[in-house]
């Protein structure tokens, strides 16, 4: 259960380490660090340390942009505003004012070198803390002032609506216009992150309205390289009621977040406290627990103590209380949807907070279209209109979508990988089944392939595909609807307690995979789910469960396209990794693969150059001897052994180079 605080103040590398571990030991998990203007300037590299210690405590690391250009949270102040003025924003009044107008490039460019700093610090994630256009009572005005109302907004103004002029009123046309600005410009600052390898938290206000809000918050959640979006209903702060404020907006970060595909999180207040709160503070965090949020943040460490503006009133003891509430079991909760909600929506909802999706049917199905994987993305529905170089940027963002989704299940797919390790290191005899159908089969047919030159392991990966070998080539629809199919195939291939059984569907609900996993159990088989949908039927029918939720697809249930890369990674990452922790590889090297061609030959001979530290002449002789099997040539030549000396070494040693170079 992801847990997190905010960390700011202190610069003495000592005493973060200090403080880091003191994290780790009271349960927390992430911590994100502030990187102000100043930090930029002067503690760049400090910054960079700070990350690695939080990293060797083992805490998830997010940075955030404290205040940059007074157009995110944080109390710094911009002395890059104020140092290049004619990047600020203008009050609807006329006033200028020290905070970066969203659509100047000089700003952008600003913000931009900041998130390069930020990547590379390392974290694990671009914290966009409360993106907001100028905050009047920063600038000690009334609430109702707004901006921008610079020469370069009303100019684009103009442009795009044909007026000589921008009103000066904040009409319902210029919050439209606003919103659009401030998604614009936070979508070209996480894809810039992206680009540069790294992936972005959006933190919204807790507003919809007013000169702060933000009304659709799916536009954000679908932003290139979002991984996670986030808001903070700090009650106190905003004044409200805790439990009905947190509950509104942390269902609203779930609903988004689950839609598009992407991790919720909500941030618990932990300063201007006191002891006196407590009920309070365990309200909102049961609140977004119920609403479906596990990834619970709170601002901040020790309850912000040390900083007076803050106010916390005790906070040591505000600071327990929360670690308790934050770090202790979570209570049970039963999820109810709220009134009005779509079926769709509260099936993703009830799927989000680990509930079944729908009934199983008679014949195992689930409702189509409450399936992730199914849905149809109404902001699409001018695909066919939109020009071609649109159509291929939208395709590339969609599938950096991917990836962030396998980081997300990497704690799955690892514990799926370590099962597999350890049952096949028990049972050498033992296979890896890949089951199927339509494009998910053909991620399996594909991998369990590749693995036979890869690895030399061409008997330890099968591949069944619904409709037999023919539908690799030619689809057969409707072979994926029988379960008999998938079982009677499957225990044709004598699948038994030595073996391993991947069953892979997008959806998650596939007849034929379904009844193979069940066959699989029954012959006492490992078996692993592998989808795309969020507690689908594949996960609850296997011994381990990976879902890897990319969203819905551009063509709406095309899921050759996101959930088919998401399948074919994973897919990779399972049969290579399980084939480096058995021995399949020496560093980095393919010790396993066969020269079966003219290519693989001087494959072969360049691997032992480079394991052994030998000319290719040397090389080539040593493969001679060891009859082409060059983990023998490299023992052999490491070793300084003969090839039948180093065939024992390897044998004795379980195929595993390194292990044989040891033995005595």
């Amino acid at each position: 259960m992801p847990i997190g605080v905010s960390y700011f103040g202190n610069r003495i590398l000592r005493h973060v380490a200090a403080d880091m571990d003191d994290l780790a030991a009271r349960g927390f998990t992430g911590v994100l660090h502030t990187m102000s203007e100043n930090d930029l300037t002067y503690y760049r590299d400090t910054l960079g340390r700070i990350v690695e210690i939080s990293h060797a405590a083992g805490l998830f690391v997010q940075v955030g942009p404290w205040g940059l250009g007074r157009t995110f949270g944080g109390e710094a102040e911009s002395l890059f505003v104020a140092h290049h003025p004619h990047v600020g924003q203008v009050l609807d009044s006329g006033r200028p004012i020290a905070a970066g107008c969203l659509n100047s490039e000089a700003y952008r460019e600003f913000v931009r070198s900041w998130a390069t700093a930020a990547v590379e610090t390392g974290a694990d994630r671009i914290f966009w803390d409360e993106p907001h256009w100028a905050h009047p009572a920063h600038f000690d005005e009334p609430l109702e002032r707004w901006g921008c109302h610079c020469p370069r907004c009303v100019q684009r103004w103009c442009d795009e609506t044909g007026d000589d002029d921008m009103p000066t009123e904040l009409t319902a046309d210029v919050r439209v216009f606003r919103e659009r600005c401030l998604v614009e410009f936070l979508g070209e600052l996480t894809a810039y992150v992206a680009s540069l390898g790294g992936r972005s938290t959006v933190c919204l206000l807790p507003h919809t309205s007013g000169s702060l809000g933000v009304a659709d918050w799916s536009a954000v959640a679908r932003l290139p390289g979002v991984a996670t979006l986030a808001t903070d209903p700090y009650w106190q702060a905003f004044k409200e009621p805790v439990g009905p404020f947190v509950t509104e907006f942390s269902e609203r970060v779930a609903q988004q977040a689950v839609a598009a595909g992407i991790d919720p999180q909500i941030w618990i207040q932990g300063f201007r406290l006191g002891p006196e709160d407590a009920d309070d503070i365990y309200a909102a965090v049961a609140a977004a627990r119920a609403a479906g949020v596990h990834d619970l943040w709170t601002w901040g460490y020790e309850a912000c103590g040390h900083m007076s503006y803050l106010g916390t009133r005790a906070p040591e003891q505000v600071w327990e209380i929360l670690c308790d509430a934050l770090t202790g079991p979570a209570p049970a909760v039963t999820p109810t949807p709220a009134a009005g909600d779509s079926p769709v929506l509260c099936a993703e909802i009830r799927a989000s907070r680990g509930f079944p999706l729908t009934e199983p049917s008679a014949g195992g199905a689930t409702d189509l279209g409450s399936l992730v994987t199914e849905r149809v993305r109404p902001e699409l529905a001018d695909l066919d209109l939109r020009p071609t170089q649109e159509l291929v940027r939208l395709m590339a963002s969609e599938e950096a979508v991917v990836a962030a989704a396998v980081r997300r299940a990497a704690p799955e797919i690892a514990s799926a990988i370590d099962a597999i390790v350890a049952w096949l290191t028990e049972r050498p005899d033992g296979r890896i089944v890949y089951v199927g159908a339509g494009t998910a089969g053909r991620m399996g047919v594909l991998d369990a392939a590749e693995c036979g030159p890869t690895f030399n392991a061409a008997d330890k990966f099968i591949a069944l595909m619904a409709g037999g070998p023919q539908a690799i080539t030619k689809p057969k629809e409707g072979a994926e609807d029988d379960p008999a199919a998938g079982a009677a195939e499957l225990l044709a291939l004598g699948v038994g307690p030595a073996d391993a059984v991947v069953g892979i569907s997008a959806s998650g609900r596939t007849p034929y995979v379904l009844g193979a996993l069940d066959a699989a159990r029954e012959a006492g088989a490992l078996t692993i789910g592998l989808s795309c949908h969020p507690g689908s039927l594949v996960s609850g029918a296997a011994d381990h469960a990976i879902e890897v939720v990319v969203g819905a697809e551009v063509i709406a249930g095309s899921t050759r396209l996101k959930a088919g890369a998401a399948q074919k990674l994973v897919l990779n990452t399972i049969s290579t990794v399980v084939m480096i922790r058995l021995g399949r590889t020496f560093g980095n090297l393919m010790v396993d693969v066969r020269a079966g061609s003219e290519k693989l030959v001087d494959r072969a001979r360049r691997i032992v150059v480079t394991a052994a530290g030998v000319t290719p002449a040397v090389a080539s002789a040593a493969l001679e001897a060891a009859d082409g099997e060059v983990k023998t040539a490299i023992v052999s030549l490491l070793a300084g052994v003969d090839a039948t000396a180093a065939r024992a070494r390897l044998d004795q040693s379980g195929g595993i180079v390194r292990r044989a170079l040891s033995a005595p």
